[in-house]
């Protein structure tokens, strides 16, 4: 995981939806998307869209960030006021931004088309690292029944087992390719580990931090407050206080 960023979740099927805004609390990310299950369960209308769930995470992070990483309608902070190259550094990191694109790669649903959405990331410096998840061949389609066991599904057009496409690779090498990201592969726990590890190494950015610091000096007040007791001092003398020979 890259640290110190701010992450989302999206979950989509025949539509898409944003699980978890933009967070730098990674905890709360990480059980939200451990709550997740396949369609039709947290989305109740099969089907994949990759495409509009690639814009709906674009939205999301244009909307999240802004182009200088600050809510709209802000007004510029002191530092970028007399350091115009800071708010230049932090508006060309807050482009920093990727999408991690977890499915089979079979696009069957929605308005846009995945390599649309794909240039659009482009276009707005957002990579996208696709990830195939499934089996690179033909298998039974599994289908979790009402009793809540799990077996291949049936069709019911033919009454034969139901057969799941392989993982299109092609299509998320492509979608990777024309955003500036990487296609991987997983096919169990381990080797997604290592794909989100290989990701975050290549999302690893050297951070700047410009400190301004303002200084008060405090040094003519205590003059001040010397001056005045001498003042007083002198005048009390020339009083009933004075001190005789």
């Amino acid at each position: 995981m890259v640290q110190n960023a701010r992450v989302g979740l999206t979950i989509f099927a025949r539509i898409s939806f944003t699980q978890c805004p933009l967070t730098t609390d990674v905890g709360v990310v990480r059980q939200l998307l451990a709550n997740v299950e396949p369609a039709p369960y947290s989305i109740k209308l099969d089907g994949t869209a990759i495409g509009d769930a690639l814009v709906s995470c674009l939205n999301r992070l244009q909307n999240g960030t802004g182009k200088a990483g600050a809510p709209d309608g802000e007004a510029p902070s002191l530092v970028h006021r007399l350091f115009p190259s800071a708010q230049a550094e932090e508006e060309k990191s807050a482009n920093n931004q990727a999408i991690i694109l977890l499915t089979d790669g079979g696009n069957n649903a929605g308005v846009v088309d995945p390599f649309t959405a794909a240039k659009i990331a482009a276009s707005r410096g957002v990579k996208i690292y696709t990830i195939g998840i499934g089996s690179k061949e033909r298998v039974p389609a599994l289908f979790v029944y009402p009793d809540g066991h799990m077996a291949p599904a049936i069709d019911q057009r033919t009454g034969q087992i139901a057969m799941s496409d392989p993982v299109d690779m092609v299509s998320l090498r492509e979608i990777a390719r024309l955003s500036g990201g990487k296609a991987y592969a997983a096919t169990d726990n381990n080797a997604l580990r290592a794909v989100l590890d290989d990701i975050a190494r290549l999302e690893k950015r050297d951070v700047t931090v410009v400190s301004h610091w303002e200084y008060n000096e405090l040094a003519p007040l205590f003059l001040l407050a010397a001056f005045l007791i001498l003042f007083l001092d002198a005048g009390l003398e020339m009083t009933v206080l004075r001190t005789l020979p």
